[in-house]
């Protein structure tokens, strides 16, 4: 495979070199049209020009750099040396708290930390001057500049709310609204400017009237920016998704240079299915002229399947970006909290990259007519928490519930993602198990799995097939609880039925979809409160949790929001202890109700069951 891969690397610098020292004539995205974008984002640490070298061999033809000036400015000089684009990346969020700057407010009266969106002060202050001094670079005949990746995540939030999307409700843009309409501006406090605005009829009109103010501001710097260099390439992360990063697309994009869309829709998983079809009709409806580059975390993307979702997903846009390639190139050990890869080795994503990148040229150089082999398969099952001391430790601590070979069909809950079910057995005692499957939007994923003994060696995997039940069944060599795990890309699978106790392993964010009627869980002895934690994927798809006691009344319940994506409930347990409780995972007041997360902490059992008769306890002697 090295071989093949050292192979591939020489014909990808030979049949498709990168120059990128300019462009055709007054066409800024000629490169783009010919070659398509093939990004790594990093950090510029050093050896710069090794990690060049490597980036091109392997058919990367882009770097986005986050990293200050000073420390990205060997790898500018390196991309000029070895023919590299670069992008360089920064925040747009900044503390207004501490910078003295006008703080956003949201819909529900919070004030945020982060800057107001029309804060005339923070675009000339603080982000202009951060900007222009990157387009400074553009204009240095010994550095590669081509654009900038703006990252529109409100990192400083004290809310939980990352983007303007329940913004801005200051004292400045409501005024101006409100002049705006010709009416007087009510002497009304934060939390009561959104109900108002609905009560006389300008909801609907709040918005849109800030998006235009905040184009107008867009459009102010970066008509400063293509003063100096008429050919620079703004873009920005995320996806757009809101009033805002609409507003600043249009203000960002023109006829003759479009506004890179460093987009997140592949980010987590799904590929090609997940690039929207009419992506180009859609912005160009909304007045943005735009280059659509799709996202993958290599933690999301198996090294198995990258080749073919990179190869496949820029067949139907403009190029690609990986976050990120850091992880390719740190020791483990370095690697802190997110960057891992989903399943292989660095040298297997470098094949993979590699491989991808000569299939992109080779249909660039023969046209629609090309047909690759490249095709995406069922995922490799990877699931963390298996491998991490502290929940290794809980899933020792589990007693499993009577094990009496009885066939129990389950009500239907939909899981996504990778997940965990726990399997009681019987040394001896054959087991059977069926799983369901729903795909979820475009593609063809199907389920995977494999099956962990007690002692966590691999035992059996397999595939499903869509449109059919996936049957798993085994003979346990020991008593004990056995681990399956299971996974089926981004759609949806469900326990149908099975011969042995199973439940759904809650430890670490048990992720389901369309949430559950009723799952049932074990108090321990002794306990007088527990807490529950229920997260919503993001604060557009909240989650509702209503908590009942072994008498089937609601005692709890909590929901999260846009502001706060976490519902941490907390529960006295009374006269209970020692009996099997129940929750529900319902919709929450507003806003779409699909994938949803459901964790219990210590002290409860890690476990949530389908039928009450099947729940798991935990040990406390341990």
């Amino acid at each position: 495979m090295r071989a093949l891969a050292l192979a591939l690397m020489m014909v990808v610098t030979t049949i498709a070199p990168c120059s990128a020292q300019g462009h055709d004539g007054d066409n800024p995205i000629s490169w783009i049209e010919k070659e398509k974008v093939r990004a790594a984002y990093h950090y510029a640490n050093p050896p710069a020009a090794e990690r060049v070298a490597l980036l091109k061999r392997a058919g990367m033809n882009s770097m986005i750099l986050k990293a200050s000036v000073e420390k990205a400015l060997p790898w500018l000089r390196e991309a000029k040396k070895q023919g590299m684009r670069c992008f360089l990346a920064l925040n747009f969020n900044v503390n207004a708290e501490e910078e003295g700057l006008r703080q956003a407010v949201l819909a529900d009266g919070r004030v945020e930390r982060y800057a107001c969106p029309l804060d005339d002060r923070f675009w000339r202050d603080h982000l202009t001057p951060a900007i222009m001094e990157r387009v400074a670079l553009s204009g240095d005949p010994d550095l590669q500049v081509d654009g900038l990746w703006i990252d529109f995540e409100l990192y400083s939030t004290v809310t939980g709310q990352r983007y303007y999307n329940n913004a801005c409700y200051c004292d400045h843009c409501f005024g101006e609204f409100c002049k705006h309409k010709g009416i007087q501006t009510p002497k009304l406090g934060y939390a009561e400017r959104a109900p108002w605005l609905k009560e006389q009829g300008y909801a609907e009109e709040y918005q849109p009237y800030l998006g235009e103010r905040m184009e107008a501001l867009a459009t102010e710097l970066r008509e400063k920016i293509h003063a100096v260099n008429p050919n620079f390439l703004l873009g920005f992360y995320p996806t757009p998704h809101n009033w805002s990063l609409m507003a600043v697309a249009r203000g960002f994009s023109t006829e003759r240079v479009p506004i890179l869309l460093w987009a997140t829709d592949t980010y987590g998983g799904g590929g090609p299915a997940r690039v929207p079809d009419d992506w180009r009709q859609e912005y160009a409806d909304q007045g943005i002229n735009a280059r659509y580059l799709a996202g993958m975390l290599l933690r999301s993307y198996s090294a198995k399947n990258l080749a073919a979702n990179i190869y496949q997903t820029t067949d139907k846009c403009d190029g690609y970006w990986l976050f990120t390639t850091y992880t390719l190139w740190t020791p483990p050990r370095e690697k802190p909290g997110d960057y891992y890869l989903a399943a292989g080795e660095p040298e297997d994503y470098w094949d993979a990259i590699t491989l991808a990148n000569s299939e992109i040229d080779k249909r660039l150089q023969q046209g629609e007519g090309y047909e690759t082999d490249l095709t995406i398969g069922p995922e490799p099952v990877v699931y963390r928490p298996l491998t991490q001391p502290d929940k290794r430790k809980q899933l020792h601590a589990l007693v499993a519930p009577e094990i009496t070979g009885e066939v129990v069909e389950y009500p239907k809950v939909k899981l996504r993602g990778s997940n965990m079910m726990v399997v009681a057995c019987r040394a001896g005692q054959p087991v059977e198990i069926a799983l369901g499957f729903q795909q979820v939007g475009k593609g063809a994923d199907a389920i995977s799995w494999e099956l962990i003994a007690p002692n966590r060696m691999h035992v059996l995997s397999g595939h499903g097939e869509q449109q059919h039940e996936t049957a798993i069944s085994f003979t346990p060599q020991q008593d004990g609880i056995y681990f399956l795990l299971v996974t089926a890309g981004g759609s949806c699978y469900y326990p149908l039925r099975s011969n042995a106790p199973l439940g759904l392993y809650a430890g670490a964010r048990l992720h389901t979809m369309h949430g559950a009627a009723r799952l049932y869980f074990k108090v321990p002895d002794g306990l007088g409160e527990f807490t529950i934690l229920g997260e919503g994927s993001s604060g557009h798809e909240p989650i509702r949790v209503d908590v009942y006691n072994p008498d089937g009344e609601m005692v709890a319940t909590g929901q999260s929001n846009q502001e706060e994506t976490e519902a941490l409930i907390t529960v006295p347990v009374g006269e209970h202890a020692g009996e099997t409780w129940s929750l529900a995972i319902t919709k929450a007041d507003v806003e779409i109700f699909e994938d949803t997360y459901i964790t219990l902490p210590p002290p409860l059992p890690p476990v949530l069951s389908l039928v009450p008769e099947q729940v798991f306890d935990v040990r406390t002697d341990l």
